[in-house]
């Protein structure tokens, strides 16, 4: 999977990683200084987050430190 960053985006996407359920998601390194928007804790740049939305539902997702959702990336990722 080839690394894509957006122009002026806040995030890079790495590839994809493993949850602790074994639930497959994404990865992203922040380009920017972010904050996860579960628990409030700084994600700071070049840190690996995910996205997560914060109620069922909803429309928008947040930034997610690896703190609230630990991820194992797996070796094949691009950027690591």
């Amino acid at each position: 999977m080839a690394l894509e960053e957006r122009k002026n985006g806040k995030s890079k996407r790495v590839g994809l990683a493993t949850l602790p359920t074994g639930a497959i998601t994404t990865a992203y390194r922040a380009v920017v200084d972010l904050t996860c928007g579960a628990c409030g804790h700084p994600i700071q740049l070049g840190e690996l987050f995910s996205r997560h939305a914060p109620h069922k539902g909803a429309i928008h997702v947040a930034p997610a430190c690896t703190r609230c959702r630990p991820l194992r990336v797996s070796d094949a990722g691009e950027g690591l």
